[in-house]
């Protein structure tokens, strides 16, 4: 084959990837669909601080908007952190790990599992649960990505080459990213449980609909 014609191959290859996510993105404008109040103050029992992210944060997370808070369970001391942020992209995602080994936590082990309850519709969903360590102190964080037709539990580097995929299949590859996170017990330091966590976001998501959300992308 000519040389300028293998050239003109290489460097179409490489500029596609690009050009599928930008279609994917012209389907429709951009909108801010996570705001301060996405996340309700209460939630049965549970409290609330509200956690808002700084512009620099957002910006080193290439997100528009996001919504943070931490809510606590008087009864147990149970701690939450519960993050939404929007994904223009996939290929801006952040991966959520890196925040907490950023913090000095070591990541014991990493896993993807289906799950009813991402969402309120009940079908099996995929998220990613990341276990942690510092000490004596643990931490369990679900993390995953609501897309208008599925969720995405891979928030790592992979997640660049899946959002290629789906750009190539026609999927969305904007999305809400969301990351609960079992903090240490405000009473007595333990870790909160993983089926706290499980059902405050099971509270949460009756009311915000997370995957109706997502389809107003």
């Amino acid at each position: 084959m000519n040389p300028v014609a293998v050239r003109a191959l290489i460097v179409a290859a490489l500029l596609l990837p690009a050009v599928l996510l930008q279609g994917s993105r012209s389907r429709g404008p951009d909108r801010t669909v996570v705001g301060p109040a996405s996340l309700p103050e209460s939630v049965g029992v549970w409290s609330s601080e509200a956690v808002p992210l700084t512009d620099e944060e957002l910006s080193m997370l290439q997100s528009p908007a996001a919504c943070q808070r931490v809510y606590t369970d008087p009864r147990t001391g149970a701690r939450v952190q519960v993050l939404l942020l929007q994904v223009g992209n996939t290929q801006n995602a952040h991966d959520p790990k890196i925040c907490l080994r950023g913090s000095g936590y070591r990541l014991v082990r990493s896993f993807n599992r289906r799950v009813d309850w991402a969402n309120r519709t009940g079908r099996p969903s995929a998220v990613n649960v990341a276990e942690f360590a510092n000490g004596q102190s643990r931490i369990t964080l679900f993390s995953w990505m609501q897309t208008a037709t599925d969720t995405v539990a891979d928030m790592s580097a992979g997640l660049k080459w899946e959002g290629i995929r789906r750009a190539l299949r026609g999927l969305p590859t904007n999305g809400i990213a969301v990351r609960l996170v079992c903090l240490p017990s405000a009473s007595d330091g333990s870790e909160t449980a993983p089926e706290a966590a499980i059902g405050l976001w099971r509270s949460i998501d009756g009311s915000l609909d997370l995957a109706r959300l997502a389809r107003s992308l």
